[in-house]
């Protein structure tokens, strides 16, 4: 019998700028192809597709704890919203793209801690160095 592999969610650590954001507790990366239809009369009525994407991106979600006010602080005084995004998975993989910062919101209710949610999309090209 084999045993399961996976990674931890925590084990997947990444900065936001050269920083490591506090409290964070789930990011969430999709990278998405768009799709070049060459479907014609040929084709019968069924899609073809382009074996190219026609463009790449990606997008993020980040949410955690509100340890301190560091991102709030990037939106507000930032008059740049791209920052670098460097990424670094359990078997020493990398990935740095920049990012820019789509939103930022906070939920403060009044007997729980307080929580942000941040929403990003890519900006050019990004860096993969595979692990081993």
């Amino acid at each position: 019998m084999s045993v399961g592999i996976g990674v931890i969610g925590r084990e997947v650590t990444y900065t936001f700028g050269g920083v490591v954001v506090q409290g964070r507790t789930t990011k969430s990366l999709e990278l998405t192809n768009t799709r070049g239809e060459t479907g014609d009369e040929a084709s019968s009525g069924y899609t073809e597709a382009l074996a190219k994407a026609l463009e790449k991106s990606g997008g993020m979600t980040i949410e955690g704890l509100v340890k301190n006010y560091e991102l709030f602080a990037s939106w507000f005084t930032s008059a740049s919203q791209i920052f670098t995004i460097a990424f670094t998975f359990p078997d020493g993989s990398t990935l740095s793209w920049d990012f820019f910062m789509d939103s930022l919101s906070s939920s403060m209710p009044y007997n729980e801690l307080s929580t942000y949610s941040m929403s990003l999309s890519s900006s050019g090209t990004p860096t993969w160095v595979s692990g081993t």
